[in-house]
């Protein structure tokens, strides 16, 4: 599993970096991990999984933007 920056997140997903701060602070998944103080990544699978999941569907109306050219390394 790859980690990712929210920027990246953005760029794949489509979901900003605000609101995924606002999931964050309320508790809402994605599952993220706390590199330091001011560092977050998500992993790409748990991202897979949260985004394609029906029960959470509701929760972000964002289509699957995957890009060919972007490079996650």
């Amino acid at each position: 599993m790859a980690l990712i920056s929210p920027k990246n997140v953005e760029k794949i997903y489509g979901a900003n970096t605000a609101e995924l701060s606002q999931w964050r602070q309320a508790g809402i998944r994605p599952q993220f991990y706390r590199i330091s103080a001011r560092v977050v990544r998500y992993g790409t699978d748990d991202l897979d999984k949260w985004f394609h999941d029906p029960a959470s569907e509701h929760l972000h109306d964002f289509p699957i933007r995957a890009s060919p050219n972007l490079c996650l390394v």
